[in-house]
């Protein structure tokens, strides 16, 4: 069962907006989880990467024959000296580098503009977009309007001092979470 993070809700739509859906079609049930990285690799040249474990070795080989293939390899159980997983890790184009530096900073609304929502999120659910499109003229105070709805607070209530009067993100990371392993 996949572990969905952050980055499956932020980055993997890119892969099948540059890639197209093949990879997710191919090895979607295989998947266990996707992250910006691996604390075992450190994080000193895979920067612009998105890092996928799946289960076994399905589809490896056409994987590797993709011009968005960088890199794999198997994890062990160290119990059993056996490969369980495998990370494949994917390149994003260089023109991506500030959108994954945004991504790891918890700036996701300074990720993308509007367009670029619009186009690589077609699929995705509104509370994605609603984050990543939170600095779009309006957006904060939408958002902030239906919080209050929600949770049926008045804006002339004093107790609720609390309240931003500009909401930044409405998302936080936690990068360990956004590591495969």
């Amino acid at each position: 069962m996949i572990t969905k993070n952050k980055t499956w809700f932020y980055l993997t739509p890119i892969i099948d907006y540059l890639y197209g859906k093949e990879l997710s079609r191919k090895i979607g049930q295989y998947i266990l989880k996707v992250g910006i990285g691996d604390s075992c690799l450190g994080d000193t040249y895979f920067k612009h990467h998105i890092f996928i474990l799946i289960k076994n070795s399905y589809c490896l080989e056409w994987i590797r024959e993709q011009d968005y293939y960088e890199y794999d390899y198997s994890i062990t159980d160290l119990s059993s000296d056996e490969v369980v997983n495998y990370v494949v890790i994917i390149k994003l184009p260089e023109t991506y580098a500030t959108v994954i530096q945004m991504f790891t900073e918890g700036k996701f609304s300074k990720m993308f503009t509007h367009s670029e929502v619009e186009d690589i999120y077609k699929t995705s659910n509104q509370d994605v977009k609603d984050v990543l499109l939170l600095n779009i003229q309006g957006q904060s105070e939408n958002f902030k309007k239906k919080l209050m709805k929600e949770f049926n607070i008045r804006r002339d209530e004093p107790e609720i001092t609390w309240f931003p009067e500009k909401i930044e993100e409405l998302d936080f990371i936690n990068k360990k979470e956004e590591f495969v392993n």
